[in-house]
């Protein structure tokens, strides 16, 4: 469990830089001087680096290992958020968060690779949906920096003591790593490869689910705003969601392992249900309703993820990083177009649009699961030995 805990912490370094940038954008954008507009190109720098790099990361970390792409992608970090620390315009920003999303995706193929082979195979899943758990808890201290530090000391110490954890964490490493049981993978030939058109069409398929799952996550405050919710009550809102969030990424995988089994089918189902709290959003009436309908699309639309890797991975036993480095990548694309889209949408029509838009996202994303499942020819992964 150690060795758990600590990837989940190490992952968790690769989602700051950017979920830094949105907690404190009032007062980053207030000192630097640059428009709501400029805002979005620097996170979409994040994601877009993140999605082209992921790919290439895998290969890389089947290659050579976890150990040396853990390091590189905690350095990589480390160096993203002391440039954005010290950064004097808007321009180094983004490069600082460029770099950010590179080593984010390096960080997440590494420690997939890592706890395929070092985390036995009846607890996998539950492994995984810790793992996972990264991206809620970088939201949630992003959350906290803002009250804590850039309201008292300045939003560069946020970063900059960001980036001397990732150092210092750094400097750890080799203590949570596992070399022996992670080896790398110095041979080529077909029993290292993995079958990549199936692989694209499941990056395809996250790709629409986490697109409509990060607009959710970036407009649900406005929303319930807009419909008349007070704002405390509506940030309280994103705070709960977000948390059931993280309980679900770790509740499914530790469900996975109890049951034995796990598979593309039960992340084709939370999609589902993730399509009805979205379509039930602009529909609903009393309060009450929108919290229940917010639960229901964060909780099953958003908690698939750690499952979802983790059956990947067990599917591709000879190369999981490279096979995870495919689908993650569909993963880091939907978090650039998925809150774009959705803004357009908003702008253009309606927020009822939208949401529906997002229900039929994240039904098109269980369609293309259960479409590359069967193409796999893929039975229940059995956990139990």
């Amino acid at each position: 469990m150690f060795l758990v805990l600590g990837v989940a912490g190490i992952t968790t370094f690769g989602a700051l830089p950017v979920f830094l940038l949105g907690g404190l954008a009032v007062l980053v954008r207030d000192e630097l001087v640059f428009s709501e507009a400029r805002l979005g190109v620097t996170v979409a720098a994040f994601f877009t680096t993140a999605a082209l790099g992921s790919a290439p990361a895998g290969r890389i970390a089947d290659r050579v290992g976890a150990h040396i792409c853990l390091g590189a992608g905690l350095a990589g970090s480390c160096l993203a958020m002391i440039m954005a620390a010290t950064a004097a315009s808007w321009f180094y920003l983004t490069l600082a968060l460029a770099l950010g999303g590179l080593s984010h995706a390096i960080l997440q193929v590494a420690a997939n690779l890592l706890l395929t082979g070092a985390v036995p195979v009846n607890r996998q899943g539950l492994a995984f949906g810790i793992k996972q758990s990264a991206v809620p808890i970088a939201t949630l201290t992003a959350g906290l920096a803002l009250p804590v530090i850039g309201l008292t000391v300045g939003w560069r110490w946020a970063y900059a003591g960001a980036g001397l954890l990732a150092l210092l964490t750094l400097v750890l490493q080799r203590r949570i790593a596992v070399p022996a049981v992670v080896a790398p993978k110095t041979r080529r030939g077909p029993e290292y490869s993995v079958r990549r058109g199936p692989l694209i069409v499941l990056a395809v398929a996250v790709g629409a689910g986490a697109g409509a799952a990060n607009a959710m996550a970036a407009f649900l405050v406005e929303f319930a705003v807009s419909w008349g919710m007070p704002a405390s009550r509506a940030g309280l809102l994103l705070a709960v969601v977000s948390a059931i969030g993280l309980c679900a990424r770790v509740g499914v995988g530790w469900i996975a392992d109890i049951h034995g089994s796990a598979g593309f089918g039960a992340v084709a189902a939370m999609l589902v249900a993730g399509a009805v709290g979205f379509a039930a959003l602009p529909v609903v009436g009393p309060e009450l309703l929108i919290w229940v309908a917010a639960v229901v699309a964060f909780a099953a639309g958003w908690g698939w993820p750690g499952l979802f890797i983790f059956t990947v991975a067990r599917q591709n036993p000879r190369a999981p990083a490279a096979a995870t480095g495919v689908t993650q990548a569909g993963i880091f694309g939907g978090a650039v177009l998925g809150p774009l889209s959705f803004g357009f949408m908003v702008s253009s029509m309606s927020y009822t649009a939208a949401w529906w838009v997002g229900a039929a996202a994240q039904l098109a994303g269980a369609a293309l699961i259960m479409v590359a499942r069967r193409s796999l020819k893929t039975v229940p992964v059995v956990l139990a030995e």
